[in-house]
């Protein structure tokens, strides 16, 4: 078995956000790192520094960097940099298919697809995303 990391579950939020939302996420690093900085599901998985200017993570500034690297979140555009689109199929091809199963206990549901989250990992990941959906930070 494979652990999960941040980069698991923080890939999984953006994913839900963007389908919870219906378009392209919008956000930069620093401005990403503001705004979850005071989710408390985003402060339990990532610490944050409260030493400068604004809270920063270093984990996740690490985590969206592996998320870039790796292909699921795009490079900034220059002509748009706050635009950054997920990449389809992680996670995708699960979300369209439990939407129809909308509303209901979304949680119930969720947890018998297999992302290798823990009911745990998924809950934190939901909150996360739920949280940058009604923040409108994104």
């Amino acid at each position: 078995m494979t652990s999960v990391m941040q980069d698991d579950i923080l890939g999984f939020a953006l994913v839900w956000a963007r389908h919870s939302l219906g378009r392209d996420l919008r956000f930069r690093n620093h401005n990403l790192q503001r705004v979850l900085s005071s989710a408390e599901e985003a402060r339990e998985l990532f610490i944050f520094s409260s030493s400068g200017p604004e809270p920063f993570s270093p984990d996740l500034d690490e985590s969206l960097n592996r998320l870039t690297v790796g292909g699921f979140i795009s490079r900034p555009d220059l002509q748009d940099p706050e635009k950054v689109a997920i990449s389809k199929g992680w996670f995708d091809s699960d979300v369209e298919a439990f939407t129809p199963h909308l509303p209901g206990s979304v949680f119930g549901k969720i947890v018998r697809l297999d992302w290798g989250l823990s009911s745990r990992d998924l809950k934190r990941a939901l909150a996360i995303a739920d949280f940058l959906v009604n923040s409108k930070a994104v």
